[in-house]
């Protein structure tokens, strides 16, 4: 039981836990920025590309 309450211990006292979390968060940032980022110009986009085909359509 005493090794139990050590383990928990060293685990809340580590280091590599909150480096960990604070990579985690990081990430989460990234990839919410690249949905914005992916939202606003894919709308962009899809619109060049209903351009693009409508002049190749009407050639």
């Amino acid at each position: 039981m005493k090794s139990y309450w050590t383990r928990i211990r060293r685990f809340l006292t580590s280091e590599d836990g909150p480096t960990a979390t604070e990579y985690a968060i990081l990430l989460a940032l990234i990839a919410l920025g690249l949905f914005v980022t992916m939202g606003t110009f894919g709308a962009n986009v899809q619109g060049l590309y209903v351009t693009i085909r409508a002049a190749v359509l009407s050639v």
